[in-house]
């Protein structure tokens, strides 16, 4: 199990995405912590999940209750992390919020509610990360971008922002941090099957698949594979890069 004994951070796991992601690492023997906001039955289904699929094979789960939009509580889940196990060998900044509308009728509410979680929040999240990553002699950061942040959507202008800037700083702390042995790297995802776009009417995911070279919605397990392969030793040469699973989407 190429996780053993690695410790890794995973924000907004008890759903989509995060839940994919922890279910992987964790599958293969990583010890993680992921964070929800709020609804504390939805994280511990994880863990029942994962207990009742690999009773044998698990590493350790835990959750923690964060708001990565808050300062102080992003800075918690860090100390959290390590004082439960004693370090954090990787971050997967995955925590993000959607919300749509028109940019002349965007609120300045919704702009800045997307702009502190999906942006703000990795910043307080890394920043708190990063020095426990060079006392330790490196580390791997992931961050979920999204098509939205390659290519302009309509209604999600504040989407598109958080999710551009975040390939912009993970390319920025890329080269910033190489020197200390600290990997960051980015995946952007396209139309994935995750709760949100599985509630949509059939005929609206028809239209979507359409536009998909492979006429197909992604899979969270398809995600979860690459972020894993991200914070793998197999990958410590790849620094400053965003892979997109999209099935050809923007190609």
């Amino acid at each position: 199990m190429e996780f053993e004994n690695k410790v890794f951070l995973v924000t907004g796991g008890s759903r989509g995405l995060g839940k994919a992601i922890v279910k992987k690492l964790a599958q293969n023997g990583a010890t993680v912590v992921f964070t929800y906001r709020s609804n504390k039955d939805a994280a511990q289904q994880v863990i029942s999940e994962l207990s009742s699929e690999n009773k044998d094979s698990t590493g350790t789960v835990v959750a923690i209750q964060s708001d990565v939009s808050e300062s102080e509580s992003a800075v918690k889940a860090i100390d959290k992390v390590v004082d439960l196990f004693g370090k954090i060998d990787g971050l997967v900044n995955n925590a993000g919020i959607t919300q749509d509308s028109p940019f002349y009728k965007m609120s300045d509410d919704s702009w800045n509610s997307v702009i502190n979680t999906n942006l703000n929040g990795v910043f307080y999240l890394t920043k708190a990360y990063l020095g426990r990553a060079i006392r330790n002699g490196g580390g791997k950061i992931v961050n979920m971008s999204s098509v939205s942040g390659i290519k302009g959507l309509k209604g999600q202008a504040n989407y598109c922002a958080s999710k551009g800037g975040l390939i912009a700083l993970t390319k920025s702390l890329a080269v910033e941090y190489a020197r200390f042995n600290v990997q960051v790297n980015a995946v952007a995802p396209g139309y994935i099957a995750t709760e949100m776009v599985e509630s949509l009417a059939d005929k609206v995911k028809q239209k979507i698949s359409k536009t998909i070279p492979q006429q197909r919605l992604g899979k969270p397990q398809e995600i979860a594979n690459v972020t894993s392969f991200l914070l793998s030793q197999q990958c410590n040469y790849m620094t400053g890069q965003t892979i997109t699973i999209d099935g050809g989407l923007t190609a």
